[in-house]
């Protein structure tokens, strides 16, 4: 017969009338660990007493400690006493010495001074010619550079054109003795067909020899040629023209030579127009080279004074240097001699200082050996207060050990009361989300879990993964009285993976054809947990109450 309610009170009414039964209760219902725990609290109780007990002598030895220390501070202080009264006589004697010093170095530190002062701008002068001598040198080197290979491609350029030049000299050639073979030919042949022409056509042969001489003066000179070449064929043209126009009325003979001549002489003409573009070329070329390298000489010229007027100066400045430098030798050489002199005196007054300065670090080496053997009591004593706060913190460290255990144990312990808690009071916390609540204990679960394994709709894993769940509570959904499952993850502290797991699980149940809903349920809630629950459309059962997922 199934355990109800009032038999649950009637059996907590039997445990208050009879005492005596809780603990065989305890025994029935409690593990062996948790009827352990009061005596595993005892001993923590106990471990702590020790603790303190411990940190108590360790109290009283650091306070032994601290009279030590005092009592060396005490010690310390009269050897401070001892060593300033030390110090003061040292002191005394030092200052002494030091009046002698300061005087001496005074007068040191005024020759060094100028010395100094006059070696500094001494340097300064050498610094600053010899910065003033490496840029002349680099920018003479740099001007030289580029002068040598301007002047080598200038020469370049050069050979180019005498090159382009003697083979245009040597083209223009060719084509002039071929142009005289066709004039001599032409004028024999004009000679005996014109020999009936009118006086117009002997001007036109004059003006004809007038070229032929044109043309031996300009292989002597190439720049007037262009000129007289240019007058002598507009001449030419011009006559031609007036005896075109005559030689128009000539037979048909006459117009065929005339032709050819015509032909000849704008073959003449395309080739003299050739040379004189090239020898156009050719002169403005040479003009801009001569005219560069004229430009670069003149800047050459002008740096090289520019450069000998600065090494005179330079020179000059060099030998009033040096004639400084030579006194300044001598002067520094007998100001040496004095120094000398007065370091001797130095020297033997520091020998006094040193024997002085040897009793009194006597002294001190016994002052240093005492404290040395005092601090090596104290460091003993420190070690071993050392290792027994190490023991302390290794006891502390294991109890730190087992109260971690105790916590998850009973973490786990709070966990399962609270998930039998909710099992047992479903129908109270579970009532705000469906109407008369029950729990599905195992068989009513199996039974609707192989069914829907055997119509195919959940594989035996996932059937598996839904009897993990922690409760499945049914009833009916107070909006529309639809029989529903809510599927419960309990945690005491409810995290994502609570979070997950309900939704996951509510999931699978529901391929059987049932309306599911994933809950969860705990003491308290996260955050993170809280938002994913929102989102995954999970209920929130918090300290009894159901909170709203949306």
């Amino acid at each position: 017969m199934p355990f109800t309610a009032d038999d649950l009170r009637d059996f907590l009414r039997l445990l208050r009338e009879r005492p005596e039964w809780l603990d065989e209760v305890r025994r029935l219902v409690l593990t062996d660990e948790l009827l352990g725990l009061p005596a595993l609290m005892q001993q923590l109780i106990e471990a702590q007493q020790r603790t303190e007990e411990r940190l108590a002598q360790l109290v009283a030895v650091q306070q032994r400690l601290e009279e030590q220390v005092a009592q060396l501070v005490a010690a310390q202080q009269r050897t401070e006493q001892e060593l300033a009264g030390l110090r003061a006589e040292t002191e005394r004697r030092f200052q002494q010495l030091t009046e002698a010093q300061q005087r001496t170095e005074q007068e040191l530190a005024g020759l060094r001074a100028e010395t100094e002062r006059r070696f500094q701008q001494l340097t300064e002068a050498q610094q600053r010619t010899e910065q003033e001598l490496a840029g002349l040198r680099a920018e003479t080197e740099r001007r030289f550079q580029q002068l040598t290979e301007a002047q080598q491609r200038t020469e370049q350029e050069l050979a180019g054109l005498r090159a382009e030049t003697e083979r245009r000299f040597q083209q223009l050639t060719e084509a002039q003795q071929r142009t005289e073979q066709e004039l001599a030919g032409l004028r024999a042949e004009t000679e005996r067909r014109f020999q009936q022409l009118t006086e117009a056509q002997q001007r036109t042969e004059e003006q004809v020899a007038q070229l032929v001489a044109a043309q031996q003066r300009t292989e002597q000179e190439l720049a007037g040629l262009r000129a007289e070449t240019e007058r002598r064929f507009q001449q030419l043209t011009e006559a031609q023209q007036r005896t075109e126009e005559q030689v128009a009325q000539l037979v048909a003979a006459q117009q065929r030579t005339e032709q050819e001549l015509a032909g000849l002489r704008a073959e003449t003409e395309r080739r003299f127009q050739q040379l004189s573009e090239a020898q156009q070329r050719t002169e403005q070329e040479l003009a801009g080279l001569r005219a560069e390298t004229e430009r670069r000489f003149q800047q050459l010229t002008e740096a090289q004074q520019h450069l000998e007027e600065q090494v005179a100066q330079l020179v000059a400045a060099q030998q009033r240097t040096e004639q400084e430098l030579a006194g300044l030798r001598a002067e520094t050489e007998r100001r040496f001699q004095q120094l000398t002199e007065a370091q001797q005196r130095t020297e033997e007054q520091v020998a006094q200082l040193v024997a002085a300065q040897q009793r009194t670090e006597q002294e001190l080496a016994g002052l240093r050996a005492e404290t040395e053997r005092r601090f090596q009591q104290l460091s003993e004593a420190q070690r071993h207060l050392e290792e027994q706060v190490a023991q302390l913190v290794a006891a502390q460290r294991r109890t730190e050990r087992r109260l971690d255990r105790l916590t998850v144990e009973v973490g786990m312990l709070k966990g399962d009361a609270l998930e039998r808690r909710y099992r047992e009071r479903a129908f109270a916390y579970f009532a705000p989300l469906v109407r008369r609540p029950h729990v599905v204990f195992g068989d009513e679960l199996v039974a609707l879990l192989a069914e829907a394994i055997a119509q195919g709709q959940l594989s035996e894993a996932e059937a598996e993964e839904v009897t993990q769940a922690d409760i499945i509570v049914t009833g009916r959904r107070r909006e529309d009285d639809v029989p529903v499952y809510l599927v419960v993850e309990v945690s005491w502290g409810v995290g994502p993976r609570d979070v997950q797991r309900a939704a996951e699980r509510a999931t699978l149940l529901a391929k059987t054809g049932t309306v599911t809903v994933p809950v969860v349920a705990g003491a308290t809630i996260t955050p993170p947990a809280r938002r994913l629950a929102r989102d995954l459309h999970v209920q929130q059962v918090t300290d009894g109450r159901v909170l709203t997922s949306s």
